[in-house]
């Protein structure tokens, strides 16, 4: 094999700095890696018996490439490479080129296990998509999130980010901030660093905004900024913004001790909460269910403002049950709501009331009764 080695700091004029020669077994290199596979079964003059095949790197990847050439031999990398993240990293890029999966494998794992810095994780989110480089951009996903999760502390190195990390910030879990308006805020500010023209930066938005801001938990005040912003499209931003305050899905607690001391016809209720600009609360109620022993749990849905204009909201109840831990839609139904006004079921949920409250109830998960409402306007 002949091995040319090229300048790689002057990008116009790179030249050849030296040539090696090695020997080597074509039947190894087919053996470990796909593209030498090919090269040597393509019918060309590399396929040749006795040829000589000529590999072209550059300067700063000779290290790398030997390592690799040493990898198909002997299935290891030396433990100088194994303990330097860069030069895993230049290793784990030559193995993508020429397709030798099992070192890809080896370099991903040992990333994975050597500590991460900010530059080789953000060196991590620019390598090809491939299914072996999941574990690695993973690890980079949890150690951005983490090292960003207080997005008012880092918010101007977070807008010098590329969009890839920017995504992967905000959509983490672990992100801690105020409110969702922080978000969008956060959002815009990047947008417009990133994007200074103003048609590129309205392109970028339109395109992924709704990925990075959850529209509907924007406070009123904020989505009326959102309809007078130019950095998004007018259409657009009605779209959205419709969408938001048409929509709201609103999470309901209730203890188990609470529930146990419900007598029939008592209620406990939930606090206000907003569809657009119409507020209402959620009514839990112990009922008698005839005929038959049983009590019922009603859930009810219940308008609290001072409009006296009819709404019609679209509303489904559901429960949180075990053992599947997922919510089930119990009582959906569509009605029209005038001021103070409620509509709901008495019979969400029918059973002895002692057995609803049991330690094995299937609607207690950790001695909480979980409750959600879904709610949207009908034009």
């Amino acid at each position: 094999m002949q091995i040319e080695i090229f300048d790689d700091e002057h990008e116009r004029e790179r030249s050849l700095i030296r040539v090696k020669r090695i020997h080597i077994s074509s039947l190894v290199l087919a053996s470990k890696s796909e593209f030498f596979f090919k090269l040597f079964s393509n019918g060309m003059k590399e396929s040749q018996p006795n040829s000589t095949v000529t590999i072209r790197i550059y300067d700063s990847e000779e290290d790398a490439f030997m390592e690799i050439l040493n990898f198909m031999y002997g299935m290891t990398l030396s433990s100088r490479a194994m303990k330097s993240s860069c030069t895993l990293f230049k290793v784990l890029m030559l193995a993508d080129k020429f397709e030798i999966i099992s070192c890809i494998e080896q370099c991903v794992q040992l990333l994975v296990d050597l500590p991460m810095t900010r530059e080789s994780a953000l060196l991590y989110f620019d390598i090809p998509m491939r299914s072996e480089y999941q574990p690695l951009i993973n690890e980079a996903t949890r150690f951005l999130s983490s090292c960003y999760e207080d997005l008012t502390k880092h918010l101007d190195e977070l807008c010098d980010m590329p969009v890839t990390v920017m995504e992967t910030v905000l959509c983490s879990d672990n992100v801690r901030v105020s409110s969702e308006d922080c978000v969008y805020d956060i959002a815009l500010k990047w947008a417009r660093k990133q994007y200074p023209r103003l048609e590129d930066r309205r392109a970028f938005l339109g395109s992924c905004i709704t990925r990075l801001v959850r529209f509907p938990y924007l406070r009123c005040a904020k989505l009326r900024e959102v309809l007078a912003c130019e950095d998004l499209d007018h259409d657009f931003a009605k779209d959205v913004v419709g969408e938001a305050l048409f929509f709201k899905v609103d999470p309901f607690n209730i203890t188990i001790e609470a529930c146990e001391k419900l007598r029939v016809w008592d209620k406990i209720s939930s606090k206000i909460f907003y569809l657009g600009k119409r507020s209402f609360f959620l009514i839990a109620e112990r009922r008698k269910s005839n005929p038959g022993p049983s009590d019922s749990f009603g859930l009810f849905l219940c308008s609290n403002d001072r409009f006296s204009e009819v709404i019609i909201v679209d509303f489904m109840f559901a429960v949180k049950k075990k053992p599947e831990m997922n919510f089930l839609n119990l009582h959906g139904m569509v009605a029209s709501f005038k001021k103070n006004e409620s509509c709901g079921t008495d019979r969400l949920i029918c059973m002895l009331w002692n057995n609803f409250t049991a330690n094995d109830s299937p609607y207690f998960i950790d001695g909480v009764l979980h409750l959600k409402a879904k709610l949207s306007f009908i034009n």
